[in-house]
């Protein structure tokens, strides 16, 4: 979320960093966890 939110004013657009899909960055992030929880929550049960 701090990313999201603070992420314009600290990655300049013309660096290397910019330039990343940090849309799809963030949704693979955010499935991650959730596969991650999930599994925990299947594996103890």
């Amino acid at each position: 979320m701090l990313l999201q939110r603070f992420g314009g004013n600290l990655i300049r657009k013309d660096s290397w960093l910019g330039n990343l899909p940090w849309a799809y960055l963030r949704a693979s992030l955010i499935l991650g966890v959730g596969f991650f929880y999930t599994a925990k929550v299947a594996l103890a049960g």
